[in-house]
Formats: structure tokens, sequence, C-alpha cells
């Protein structure tokens, strides 16, 4: 095709592309039989940018794109985007991948992992090849660990058949395997509550995962059936989520007792206590073999369940009714009175104190 310009004729001439080193001749021939011939030589080449994610160079296959750097020889004449190859290098072996657009995908045989994976983009016009090397990526191996209480003493969980696993907690290391459906169990000693433990399981190419899970204990709590009083000689209760060897320590004042639990399937205790005091500050509290907090709650020693005729204003506090909701107070001819009024279960109950002393109790219900 022949164009007319203000710096006189143009052409354009369309052929196959060309490799590297290919002459080139151009003849011209006018009308009156002038004619005119020049050689070129294709002297260009293209470099490719190769460019691959860490995550796909996987154990099969490799997925990346290439971009040139320039898509013209440097006369002009090709004036469309250099067609290239690509295939991936493994050792001594080339395995040929797919193009589409700027995109390429090449697979091979399953590959160890950090295998060095060389891909080699040759420009099918210049004949020159570009080239990066990759290694392959992790590919993780599925892995799932149970839950761990301290008192366990095996690593349990599920992961790909006869893999390699290892336990790692409190600085030491345990080996096993995982059998042919890919479940492991693997013995270790008892942990404390909130120790790390790493499980990882790797695959006879290199793959690998890993898991961490920290120990725990279960839900659990204590429960005394009856208050503390002052005549009290025996405390009884129960205890839920304790685990054989959990121990139970009421502390009344400043005397301790100490109740082992030695089955986690009877969980009821029984303590015998000495004089307790009115007042005195009362501490439950469950601990593990490890001397770790498990469950604590505060009470008191009480002088009675509830207010009788006859009590002082003090005496009357340390009941299990406590301080009231409200006081009034009066003076009747140089005697005090005083009122307290409580609301305890749909009741306005209220206590009349002559001189200090509790006199009356008179008790309204009412409905919400």
């Amino acid at each position: 095709m022949i164009n007319k310009s203000e710096r006189g004729y143009t052409f354009t001439v369309k052929y196959p592309l060309q490799k590297y080193g290919t002459k080139i001749t151009v003849d011209i021939t006018d009308g009156n039989g002038g004619s005119a011939s020049e050689t070129y030589t294709m002297d260009y080449y293209i470099n490719y940018n190769i460019t691959v994610e860490d995550k796909d160079v996987q154990q099969t296959q490799i997925t990346g794109t290439t971009k040139s750097d320039t898509t013209y020889d440097r006369y002009g004449i090709i004036k469309e985007e250099t067609i290239f190859t690509v295939a991936a290098k493994i050792g001594d072996k080339t395995y040929d991948g797919t193009v589409s657009g700027h995109n390429f995908t090449v697979t091979y045989p399953k590959q160890d992992f950090g295998t060095k994976v060389t891909i080699l983009v040759t420009d099918r016009c210049g004949g020159r090849t570009s080239e990066k090397t990759f290694e392959i990526a992790n590919c993780p191996p599925q892995l799932k660990v149970d839950k761990v209480s301290y008192n366990s003493t095996y690593i349990t969980g599920k992961t790909e058949p006869n893999l390699e696993i290892q336990v790692a907690a409190s600085n030491k290391k345990y080996q096993g395997q995982a059998d042919s459906k890919g479940n492991f169990k693997i013995k270790i000693p008892a942990q404390k509550i909130n120790t790390k433990i790493t499980v990882e399981c790797t695959s006879d190419t290199g793959y690998f995962n890993s898991k961490d899970i920290t120990v725990v204990g279960p839900s659990c709590g204590v429960v005394i059936n009856d208050e503390i009083l002052k005549n009290t000689s025996k405390i009884t209760g129960s205890v839920t989520g304790g685990i054989k060897g959990d121990y139970l320590v009421i502390k009344i004042g400043s005397k301790s007792y100490k109740k082992v639990l030695k089955t986690a399937k009877k969980q009821t205790f029984k303590i015998t206590v000495k004089n307790p005091v009115p007042g005195q500050k009362v501490t439950v509290t469950l601990y593990n073999k490890f001397k770790q907090k498990r469950y604590s709650s505060n009470s008191k020693v009480y002088l009675a369940l509830k207010p009788t005729i006859g009590m002082t204003k003090k005496q009357v506090l340390q009941t299990t009714w406590g301080s009231s909701d409200y006081v009034s107070k009066f003076n009747v001819g140089g005697v005090s009175y005083e009122q307290w009024g409580y609301e305890i279960k749909n009741k306005f109950t209220y206590l009349w104190f002559e001189k200090g002393i509790l006199k009356s109790i008179n008790s309204y219900s009412y409905k919400n």
C-alpha cells in the first residue's frame, strides 16, 4: 500500500514475522522504468519482563505474566506485538507452557517444596530468551488439631495420610506420624493452662503446615450448699467441671481447709471447720494439679440466716440480710427509734429498733 504525504510517498508491506538476522530487500519501481533497491537486516530482539507471585509457584504448576519492554523493531517495520513462547526448566528437564495474551501457565510433574523453577520466555521473532528463577512455594497440607485440656496427655487431630507430626510444648519436642487415614495421636506430658503448643505436619516432599493451640481448662464452678454460720461445723457442696487431681481450698479468716478431688465422677465434698467467727471473710478456690487457680468466690461467715427479736443492730448486720435498703430515725421523748426497710422476694419487711435493740419485725407482700 502506497500513500502520498507532504514529504513524498510512504509505503507499507506486510509479511509474516521474521526471525532475528533475516535479510529483507525492498525493491521500488516507478512507471517510467526507474527502480531502487535496499536490503535491511532484522537485527532487533525483545526483552521480556516476567512476573510471578510466590503463591503461584506451585508443586505441579506455575502461572504468571510477561510483557516485552518494546514491541517494535528499530526500523519501524514490524508494528504488532511480538509472539513468544514460555517453558519451565527444572533441573535438566524442560516443560512447555501455554500462553494467553500476556498470561502463561506451565505444568510439570509434582515437585518438592523449594525446588527451583526457571521460566524461559523466548521471542519467536528475535530468538532471544529472557529468564527468571523461582522456588516452589509451600502448599500446606490440611491440619486439624483437637482441643487440649490441662489434663490431656495426648495431642490428637487429623491431617493427610502418613505425614510426619511434630509437637512442641514447654521447650520440648515430641514426634509421631499420621496413620493411613491421616489421624494422629502424639503422647505428651500434661501441660499447664495457657501453655502454647505448636503442632506441625510435614510431607515427604517438604510441604508443611502448623497450628498453634493453647491449653485450656474446662469451665468449672463450686457450690456450697448452705451459708456458713457461727455454729457451722461442716461445709458441704459440689464442684462442676473438676478433674481428678484438682483440689479445693476454703479459707475462713486465717484458717485454711483443703479437699482433693480423687475422681472426676464424684465431685461432692464435705469439710470439717472449727469455730468460724461472724464477719470473717470466706474464700473458696479450686486449683488444678499445677496450682493454677481455676475458680474463686468470696463470701463471709454470718451470725444467723435472718434477724430475730432482741438482736442488736450490729448483730442484724451480721445476718444474711446485711444492710437495709433504707433507714429512718426518730426520737420520741428522748428515746431513739430506728426503722430499717428491706425489699426481699416481693415483700417489704420493716425492722423496728428501740435504743439499738430489735423490737419488732413486720412484713407486707406485694405483686409486681
